[in-house]
């Protein structure tokens, strides 16, 4: 089986084919533009469209917004039940103008409308059955549809924007469209649906209507393996992966090849600045220029410059066949 096959929890695996262990290319994101410190478990990022980078504090029990620059702005969320209030949020996805939590302590999605004046909505609510959600923990969202990591029980849940339940992907296992623990989501310019399946440590590809297309990664070390998949993002024909106790991000095509990484692991915490401990999520800005790592244990979040303008070919360009 190819890097490309259905890979299962187990044994460490070898190193995908064409790639060497130890070797990660890190010529795209090697500059440090800014770090964001003092946060309380920086758990989620995401960026808007006017280059605000919104983070998830989950023990502070609220998102702030900080500006290109760093400066701190908006404050959504205080600790509570009630509507617009947030018990350890995790994910955090924006689109349209609102911005999308997940409030994985109340078992919902809350949703902060673009115009102010609104009162926030949420999407879920705790339960096992269809539409119930148990901890959420990541959100991707699409022109119809919102997707959520259920990671309690192990699927996840397609929701329209309004709220209404449309169905749910997967269940706990090992097989193809089956996970366990799946912490992220990301959709690509195509609909298909990017899943960060942690504890298989791998990234699931499925097509938008919850299709199993094919799996990349495994449990390892090496260039192209995980030790645990946590967040992920989507930009241009890349798969940003926080490769969490690998302490690294890793950026795959669509078809699951490794292009680059970056960020120097730190084997220990209170490492210097542009090194990773342990990341939780990764967000990149719209235009690609800006990558914004989180580690919770560190109480920060580093974000890195794009350091190369070269435009490379996007194999999300061409039909796959959905």
């Amino acid at each position: 089986l190819s890097a490309l096959a259905w890979a299962s929890a187990g044994s460490p695996a070898a190193p995908p084919p064409g790639l060497l262990p130890g070797l990660l290319p890190r010529d795209h994101f090697e500059r440090l533009e800014s770090v964001l410190v003092d946060l309380a478990w920086p758990a989620g990022a995401a960026f808007d469209a006017a280059g605000r980078l919104w983070v998830v504090e989950a023990e502070a029990h609220r998102v702030r917004a900080f500006g290109p620059e760093g400066a701190a702005g908006a404050v959504l969320g205080a600790r509570g039940t009630g509507p617009g209030e947030l018990r350890r949020p995790t994910g955090v996805a924006c689109a349209d103008g609102a911005v999308f939590v997940a409030d994985t302590g109340n078992h919902r999605v809350v949703v902060f409308a673009a115009d102010p004046g609104s009162a926030p909505s949420s999407i879920g609510g705790p339960g096992d059955a269809p539409g119930g959600l148990f901890e959420p923990r990541g959100v991707a969202v699409g022109a119809e549809h919102v997707f959520v990591a259920d990671t309690g029980h192990d699927r996840v849940a397609v929701f329209t924007r309004s709220g209404e339940f449309v169905r749910s992907i997967g269940s706990r296992g090992v097989e193809p469209g089956r996970f366990r623990a799946p912490v992220g989501c990301a959709l690509d310019r195509r609909g298909s649906l990017y899943v960060a399946d942690s504890l298989n440590h791998r990234v699931q590809k499925l097509h938008p209507g919850g299709t199993p297309l094919f799996a990349f990664g495994g449990p390892g070390p090496h260039p192209g393996l995980f030790q645990e998949a946590a967040g992920l993002a989507y930009h241009d024909g890349h798969v940003f992966v926080a490769d969490r106790f690998n302490h690294r991000v890793q950026v795959l095509d669509v078809q699951g090849r490794l292009r680059f990484a970056f960020g120097e692991p730190a084997l220990d915490a209170g490492r210097a600045d542009g090194r990773l401990f342990a990341p939780s999520a990764v967000a990149v800005s719209l235009d690609g220029s800006r990558a914004a790592v989180c580690e919770p244990l560190e109480g920060r979040v580093q974000v890195f410059e794009r350091t190369d303008s070269k435009s490379e070919h996007r194999d999300d360009a061409r039909p796959e066949g959905l």
